[in-house]
């Protein structure tokens, strides 16, 4: 049995950026995680593709145990890969009130399963009388999971004639495209595992790749300040590999420990999230909740960080609604009024009063900033100077905080309206809520712990910060089930852009940031700060 230890004791004795981790208490495989990724990249996986991701994964993580548990819908690809701990009592509690073996049990020899098979088999044993501890058979675990959520799609590729690096799916490795703190270092060996490429995890790379190939990859952990380009590099392939492999390592040190065995791993990955995201996580997140299935904690791959990796914590998100208005009148001549009834007319006093209204709701929180309202589309006519339009539209958005919900902005909204009865034949008026705000506080152990890891596994270096602005992600989805969740990824500076790219040094980082903060959060090690103060 492992004993705990500081956390000091993971670091290695002359850290180098970025690799800080010891690799023999570490068993980081840096060397099929980039073989992966440039493969995943090569990979045509806009929205809502998978390219068969999910499944290769399967190959990587049913070694560790992970079952692979088919949630597709809609012509969505969605896995929840779920690795039950050995103190689970799950399975022995199912199995006797079941004719077929139990989807999850070790005994089952299929990888994946299917979630409708599965939950129909918990309903039999709950009908049956099922129970653990006294209590219910839970829908997939009955110990805490540790889970992480992510996408395989990316967003189109724009115009190809602007990737000047090299094609948006055909990733290849480039020199100093971005200032970073990564250098070359010569002697590489010295800072990571002499095992790279041979670790149960390297299974996928193995088939993917030749050994010519494999040696090749290998040169890349000398080269950290490289850059790896490619659709989907920052968005979120990097963050998406990074996790599993970042959790075959700890398995491979900790598994069998009390502590590992204490909590369940799970990784929830879909193909919809960069479109409509309604038969994705979504979905998933809808099943789970409906069988009373929670997450105790939750990290989303997405790339949060600014200028160095795990500078920012994205610990929440703002809502976002939006509202159409769109005026109707009468067409005509400009030089007959009385013949037209000019719509822009009636749409800019509603447009007006809504801005006054609606621009300054507060004036933010401890863990968001003020709700803002943007009005992003004023349109009527078509440009010609002698003719009144027969409509006007226009569109505004509400990015806000936690002090509001899209019920009660739509209230707000509603009130000022109803200011002009006389438009209440003529104004139609559409609106939806892509996602209401939420946050896990700052001062929540997992986000603060998080902080603590980066700061001590760069020696200082890193300064977390905390911060819930951007656009909308899953997390608004999973909120419903886990509420110490945050987004902890790459830098975002090339997010959705042309000559999109991962620097490899935050991409090796990131494994190991992800490695310390479950060794933390699950006990096998405690954070020891004394040499930072």
């Amino acid at each position: 049995m492992q004993n705990k230890v500081k956390f000091s004791q993971l670091l290695h004795p002359q850290p180098l950026a970025p690799y800080f981790l010891d690799p023999e208490v570490a068993p980081i495989d840096y060397t099929a995680a980039l073989a992966t990724l440039e493969n995943f990249i090569s990979r045509n996986t806009v929205t809502p593709k998978d390219g068969e991701i999910q499944q290769d994964l399967t190959t990587i993580l049913e070694q560790y145990g992970f079952k692979a548990i088919n949630f597709d819908h809609e012509g969505i690809t969605n896995t929840l890969f779920l690795r039950l701990g050995q103190k689970s009592k799950l399975v022995q509690a199912v199995q006797p009130h079941l004719e077929q073996t139990f989807l999850l049990s070790p005994e089952n020899p299929n990888k994946t399963v299917s979630w409708q098979e599965l939950k129909s088999q918990f309903a039999l044993a709950r009908l049956a009388g099922g129970q653990v501890d006294g209590q219910d058979v839970p829908p997939l675990s009955d110990l805490p999971v540790f889970a992480f959520a992510g996408h395989t799609d990316v967003v189109p590729a724009g115009n190809l004639e602007q990737w000047t690096v090299n094609a948006p799916f055909s990733p290849d490795f480039h020199e100093d495209l971005v200032a970073n703190p990564y250098g070359f270092i010569e002697e590489v060996d010295d800072y990571v595992s002499h095992k790279q490429g041979e670790t149960p995890a390297a299974s996928l790379f193995k088939n993917l790749f030749s050994c010519m190939q494999q040696s090749s990859f290998a040169q890349y952990l000398q080269h950290p300040n490289y850059s790896l380009v490619g659709r989907g590099a920052t968005d979120m392939k990097s963050g998406l590999i990074a996790s599993v492999f970042a959790t075959c390592a700890l398995l491979d040190k900790f598994a069998g420990t009390d502590a590992c065995e204490s909590v369940s791993f799970a990784f929830l990955f879909t193909s919809d999230e960069e479109a409509q995201a309604l038969h994705g996580t979504k979905y998933v997140v809808e099943e789970l909740e409906a069988t009373q299935q929670k997450l105790e904690w939750c990290i989303i791959a997405e790339p949060s960080s600014s200028k160095q990796v795990g500078d920012i914590i994205r610990n929440g998100r703002r809502g976002s609604a939006s509202w159409w208005l769109t005026a109707k009148g009468e067409q005509g001549h400009v030089a007959y009024p009385h013949l037209v009834d000019n719509p822009i007319h009636k749409l800019i006093p509603v447009v007006h009063a809504l801005q006054t209204e609606l621009m300054q709701l507060d004036q933010g929180n401890s863990n968001f900033p003020a709700t803002s309202f943007q009005l992003v589309e004023l349109v009527a006519g078509d440009g010609t100077t002698n003719l009144v339009p027969g409509t006007a539209r226009a569109q505004f958005n509400i990015r806000f905080n936690d002090e509001h919900s899209y019920a009660s902005l739509q209230e707000r909204v509603n009130a000022v309206l109803a200011r002009f009865p006389e438009l209440q034949s003529s104004l139609e008026v559409t609106t939806t809520c892509s996602g209401e705000s939420f946050v896990t506080p700052k001062d929540n152990q997992f986000c603060q712990d998080a902080a603590k890891v980066i700061g001590q596994l760069t020696g200082g270096k890193t300064q977390a910060r905390f911060d819930t602005g951007g656009g909308t992600s899953d997390g608004r989805f999973i909120t419903r089930i886990c509420k110490q969740m945050f987004e902890l990824g790459v830098t975002n500076a090339t997010l959705h852009k042309v000559n999109e790219q991962v620097v490899l040094g935050e991409f090796f980082e990131l494994m190991q940031i992800y490695y310390g903060v479950m060794a933390n959060t699950l006990g096998l090690v405690e954070l020891d700060l004394a040499e930072l103060d």
